[in-house]
């Protein structure tokens, strides 16, 4: 199931699945630095979306699965802001993602980074 929700996952964000609504790194670096207003409202409500379909799976998988793409945090509340600026500090640390690679699967590799779960053994 955790294989299935992950594809399911990039087939979403797959840019040619969704040329509307797709927005890479290209894309988010372009509205972070100079977009107008209306932009930076509209990539506000894209990142929360983000969020809430990434807490969505999480909650998904924990129920059939046992597991979580990612531990929730205790002292930090996720929000558009927090992610923007997790964004871009994600994109320094690995300056050669590509700029095509969708916002949404870096998303995904914050909030794992961030946010890992304990490892336990599994005999």
């Amino acid at each position: 199931m955790r294989k299935l929700l992950f594809f399911l996952f990039i087939y979403v964000q797959c840019p040619n699945a969704t040329v509307a609504s797709h927005m890479d790194k290209e894309l988010f670096l372009e509205i972070t630095k100079a977009g107008d207003s209306r932009e930076q409202k509209l990539l506000a409500i894209y990142l929360k979306g983000l969020l809430h379909g990434l807490e969505s799976a999480n909650i998904a998988l924990l129920e059939h699965e046992g597991s979580k793409l990612y531990c929730n945090p205790q002292t930090v509340a996720l929000s558009a802001d927090w992610l923007e600026e997790n964004l871009l500090d994600y994109i320094v640390k690995y300056p050669s993602i590509p700029n095509s690679i969708s916002i949404g699967v870096l998303s995904y590799y914050v909030l794992t980074e961030k946010f890992p779960c304990p490892k336990t053994a599994h005999f």
